[in-house]
């Protein structure tokens, strides 16, 4: 005989042991056919054992994540196209690691490298390192690492719907003081400038952490313009500031943009002393509330997607020749091709042009996907050149 179980998870048909239809005294049933079972109302203390094999193509509504989770660029600072240490930095510059610039106004000089000190799992991290400390913080002093990203990019969260999606951002930081600190996203919306923030703690000095803050998504403000090339997000990691940007606070929910709340609640500022240092790597960026483990991406990728913003070719000398177009002709034109295109129109400067008989090369019909360099010889057997160049689209 078959025993059923209705949808409300009581047996029918059957009296066991001499108890009434419907109930089940303690034991072990052999067979039988089970018919939409109502395990929602199982107590968890009643689910014991070991779960049979199961086919993967008989599961339904379970929502696997596909394609790149990762919004960020050079989370793991591998790249470094411009160079590896910058020293005496006292104003916004992107110092060594792709896509991500510090940004100084005031707050003491700095040097930025790319550093070969990260926790298990990765290989480069970014630095900054105080060099010459700030003796007092004016009210408009600040600094910090940020990295923009194009509103295109941000296009799938759904800002400004009821849908808009919930982000965690995770992070690895290294740092020489033990403290609070604040990190947070700047979102561009159509109307306004956005905001969001929150405050992680560095519990031992000197060591590696990992960090991570989830952010809802901001429903009330879409993103800026038609999703395009422009800014959309710039997440940010403030190291100092004066009163002007911690007078506030925390920005634990999205708003319009407060200068005051952009570093409320720090309660240190890597910048008061030489000795003052801070490191990241493995940022991340991705949807949803929980920090997964991190994506990494080939060298190779990870150089062609920082290479739409900033592109740099070696120097070795003479590489870039201006061939004669016409034997008669002395003016000089060749084409270069980028090896990766170009978020926008680059500014383009040629490295070592060198004059070679008053020729100096210079670029023109400048694209986003190469360039043109032309220089005019002063003699017939002269042939204008340039050892490199580089091609900057920074958001």
């Amino acid at each position: 005989m078959a025993i059923v179980i209705n949808g409300s998870g009581t047996v029918t048909g059957l009296a066991v042991g001499g108890l009434p239809d419907g109930t089940v005294d303690s034991g072990t049933i052999a067979t039988g056919t089970i018919v939409d079972a109502d395990v929602a109302n199982v107590a968890a203390s009643k689910l014991t054992g070991a779960l049979p094999a199961i086919d993967g193509a008989s599961l339904t509504g379970i929502n696997i994540p596909s394609g790149r989770k990762n919004i960020m660029f050079n989370g793991a600072m591998n790249i470094s196209q411009r160079t590896a240490s910058t020293t005496g930095v006292t104003s916004a510059t992107y110092g060594a690691c792709d896509r991500y610039k510090l940004i100084l106004n005031g707050g003491g000089t700095f040097t930025i490298s790319q550093e070969n000190d990260a926790p298990a799992g990765f290989h480069k991290s970014l630095k900054a390192n105080c060099t010459t400390a700030q003796g007092s913080l004016g009210a408009n002093d600040y600094g910090y690492f940020s990295q923009k990203i194009e509103s295109q990019d941000t296009k799938h969260l759904a800002y400004g719907t009821s849908s808009a999606k919930t982000i965690t951002l995770s992070f690895w930081v290294k740092c020489s003081q033990t403290g609070t600190l604040q990190a947070g996203i700047v979102h561009y919306a159509t109307s306004e400038n956005r905001h969001i923030g929150g405050t992680y703690t560095i519990n031992a000095a000197n060591t590696w952490e990992k960090k991570t803050m989830t952010f809802v998504g901001d429903t009330a403000a879409a993103g800026a313009g038609n999703f395009d090339t422009a800014r959309g997000f710039e997440v940010e990691w403030f190291l100092i500031s004066g009163s002007s940007r911690t007078g506030g606070s925390v920005p634990s929910s999205w708003g319009t943009m407060a200068q005051t709340n952009r570093n409320a609640g720090s309660n240190i500022s890597i910048g008061d002393s030489t000795s003052d240092t801070w490191q990241i790597t493995g940022v991340q960026l991705e949807v949803g509330d929980t920090a997964t483990d991190f994506e990494y991406r080939s060298v190779g990728e990870e150089l062609a997607l920082c290479e739409r913003y900033y592109e740099e070719t070696g120097n070795t000398a003479e590489q870039f020749p201006l061939p004669k177009t016409r034997e008669s002709d002395r003016h000089r034109i060749s084409a270069y091709q980028y090896k990766t295109t170009k978020r926008v129109i680059p500014s383009i400067t040629l490295i070592d042009a060198n004059g070679d008989g008053g020729g100096t090369p210079a670029a023109s019909g400048i694209g986003t996907h190469g360039f043109r360099a032309t220089a005019s010889a002063t003699a017939d057997n002269q042939s204008p050149w340039f050892d490199g160049y580089k091609a900057d689209a920074e958001l």
